[in-house]
């Protein structure tokens, strides 16, 4: 899995150990990979989501991946 940094672009190797389970996190199931990492926030408003992406907890994130 990877995160793409929104500075860059560029995309970056995460591991579990470096996800944490209270952040939220902009999921692209499709492309697995990590679109935006919404730090440790407010459960972020699911309605202006993009299509295609979900918001997700870091703890579910995790138990997710491959």
């Amino acid at each position: 899995m990877v995160i793409i940094d929104p500075r860059t672009g560029e995309a970056h190797e995460v591991t579990r150990s470096s996800i944490n389970n209270d952040n939220w996190y902009l999921y692209d199931r499709e492309a697995d990979s990590i679109v935006e990492d919404g730090g440790p926030t407010q459960e972020p408003d699911h309605t202006q989501t993009p299509c295609g992406l979900e918001w997700i907890r870091g703890k579910k994130l995790k138990f997710s991946m491959k």
